[in-house]
């Protein structure tokens, strides 16, 4: 039964290395694909404030819109 157990753990030993070189492998990509991320991150806060101008000017227009379309109305219907 030693015998077995001590071979089980050899086999898992392999499997565990093996598991951590494919992750090791791997690792590259990881590290790009979080470079990426960070990046993309960064871009967006930088974007942030150019969003929210455009948000307010659309908002503004939209008031003006609606209270043209009120004074459209009430004359009409004079």
């Amino acid at each position: 039964q030693l015998v077995s157990g001590s071979s089980k753990l050899t086999e898992n030993t392999s499997t565990l290395t093996a598991g951590v070189d494919a992750l090791a492998g791997k690792a590259p990509e990881l590290v790009s694909g979080i470079e990426s991320l960070s990046s993309g991150s960064a871009q967006l806060n930088n974007k942030s404030p150019e969003l929210i101008a455009g948000l307010t000017k659309l908002q503004f227009g939209s008031g003006q819109l609606t209270d043209k379309s009120t004074q459209l109305l009430s004359a009409a219907s004079q």
